[in-house]
């Protein structure tokens, strides 16, 4: 027993150093003020190769140190190799807080918050090698406000947006490309309210601006889920300019919160990583298993068709054989298995949700994406 327990703090002590010696945190000067951010680097990151960057921006009140540890996308960084950064924001009456408008605007205080964004993408650019065409930004509360403005008012910067629990103002100036976005929102939030209140937009006119303006499907695709011992149902809007997608998770009785409770197993980090991976700053990535990049099927040894599929997934083989497939969300997680006994093949995809996933087929994986 002591040697078990031994070796599961050491383990633990190794996974702490590790992250401690990836995480720094930077101080910059923004308007001849000192601001500063905690990035955190992936075990992975390759100064060789382009790596995405996102920003998760803290609730009003909040501080990197604590809600990094509310938050915390560094297990999801690591897995998926991106660079994680939680800006801190500035103090207006002893509480911290995020100004999501344009100086002038809906906001706060004087902080320009939206150059303070920017400005420190231009500082890990000087560091770090970073994909331009791949930064996203979340945030929960307030942060998530901080989210939505940069993507109304500094949209050339970003690929994606999600909110947890947040709302966005409506100082809007051109957003500059289809944008995607995932709003997460409990229905007993009693600081941003799910309807209307007043104070801020409800849940579904933000909804109803993006589905408008990406052109989206105006009737979504429904799932749900209860297995966390909460009934979450997850909205999808998909097929808007671009190939993105509006989608909303409803967590029905939740709270002002940054959701613990699972989707389908997947936790809220999860979520949103997956949603973001699908979408550079031009929209829908290109899948690299296109049926017209004949040179990517011979190296495969197969091809998968349509893509995106509806509930029925063609495999074609190079040749007819007897093999196993596997299919994996883009965390990893193991889906469906089967045998493939011919040239062509079949796959019943109707119980998956929308998303994009990965198929492995004697050894080789290529992506494809579920479409309703």
């Amino acid at each position: 027993m002591r040697k078990r327990l031994s070796l599961f703090l050491m383990l633990t002590m190794l996974f702490y150093n590790v992250v401690a010696q990836n995480y720094t945190t930077q101080t910059i000067q923004h308007n001849e003020v000192s601001r500063s951010y905690g990035i955190y680097v992936p075990e992975g990151y390759n100064p060789n190769s382009p790596t995405p960057l996102v920003f998760n921006f803290h609730g009003f009140g909040g501080t990197i140190s604590y809600y990094m540890n509310e938050a915390d996308m560094r297990l999801v960084s690591d897995s998926n190799n991106f660079i994680l950064v939680y800006p801190q924001g500035s103090l207006m009456d002893g509480a911290t807080h995020w100004n999501p408008c344009p100086i002038g605007g809906d906001n706060k205080s004087n902080a320009d918050d939206l150059g303070f964004a920017q400005a420190i993408i231009q500082d890990i650019l000087e560091s770090y090698n970073i994909d331009t065409n791949r930064v996203y930004a979340v945030g929960y509360s307030n942060g998530g406000m901080m989210a939505y403005g940069l993507a109304t008012n500094r949209s050339k910067l970003l690929a994606a947006v999600a909110s947890v629990s947040g709302a966005m103002l409506d100082c809007i100036d051109t957003v500059l490309h289809p944008m995607p976005v995932l709003h997460m929102h409990g229905t007993s939030d009693g600081v941003i309210a799910y309807g209307e209140d007043g104070w801020y937009p409800s849940v579904q006119s933000t909804l109803d601006y993006w589905i408008d303006f990406n052109n989206t499907t105006t009737e979504p695709e429904e799932y749900s889920d209860n297995s966390s011992g909460l009934l979450i149902q997850h909205y999808v809007y998909n097929q808007g300019n671009n190939g993105v997608s509006v989608e909303h998770y409803k967590y029905n009785n939740g709270g002002h919160d940054w959701f613990n409770e699972t989707y389908q197993g997947q936790t809220t980090e999860e979520i949103i990583w997956e949603f973001f991976s699908r979408y550079d700053i031009n929209g829908l990535i290109e899948n690299e298993t296109s049926t017209n990049n004949q040179y990517e099927n011979i190296k495969l040894g197969y091809r998968t068709y349509p893509n995106p599929v509806n509930n029925k997934l063609v495999i074609e083989l190079g040749a007819p054989k007897e093999v196993k497939y596997k299919i994996y969300s883009m965390m990893g997680k193991l889906l469906k298995q089967g045998q493939l006994n011919s040239k062509i093949n079949t796959i019943d995809l109707n119980t998956f949700d929308t998303n994009v996933y990965l198929i492995e087929i004697d050894g080789k994986i290529s992506k494809f994406m579920k479409v309703k």
